[in-house]
């Protein structure tokens, strides 16, 4: 009887040690969740960066070209 109620504390310990192993893991797979979302954000604003940069390209362009003709 002794052993039994032994094994018993012992089983107890382990599935307490499981569920708190289980709920991190859908932390981690919360979290992982988000960083796919967050990705999939960046790559929609990828090309307005892509713009952006162009754009400022230009008007660095069309300021030195302004610059060397007042100097």
């Amino acid at each position: 009887m002794e052993m039994t109620a032994s094994e018993l504390k012992h089983i107890s310990s382990q599935m307490n040690s499981l569920l708190t192993l289980i709920a991190s893991v859908k932390d981690i797979q919360d979290d992982v969740t988000d960083i796919k979302a967050d990705i999939g954000d960046l790559k929609l604003m990828k090309p307005e960066v892509a713009d952006m940069k162009t754009s400022l390209e230009f008007v660095q362009c069309s300021v030195e070209s302004l610059d060397s003709r007042n100097t």
